[in-house]
């Protein structure tokens, strides 16, 4: 698995959540692009937007710094940001931070 970070839109249905696939690391050097993406992604999203991270390989502070500041974000336009397919090791993260709670599980694909 390659560790660049790469970000995909996937257009459900009508009405449907808007999902955003996040692939590889999130740290320092990658955060703002993550953050631009998903800003961009938040934007065009209907109601809900769901970020997947069952191919997210890292995740550090910066990371979880972007993923508060678009939850916040979200929140203010009042869309949902739900994860989905969370991998152990970011997991772990939330609850170590005690961001678990924070955020909106969807099922897991």
């Amino acid at each position: 698995m390659s560790t660049r970070l790469e970000c995909r839109i996937e257009s459900g249905q009508p009405g449907e959540p808007r999902v955003v696939s996040i692939r590889g690391e999130v740290d320092l050097a990658t955060a703002p692009e993550l953050e631009s993406f998903v800003v961009r992604a938040l934007e065009e999203s209907p109601g809900t937007l769901v970020l997947d991270l069952e191919e997210l390989s890292f995740i550090d502070s910066s990371g979880l710094r972007v993923l508060v500041a678009v939850s916040r974000d979200a929140r203010s336009r009042g869309v949902a940001i739900q994860l989905r397919n969370v991998p152990r090791h970011a997991q772990r993260v939330l609850d170590l931070t005690g961001l678990s709670d924070w955020f909106d599980h969807a099922a897991d694909s």
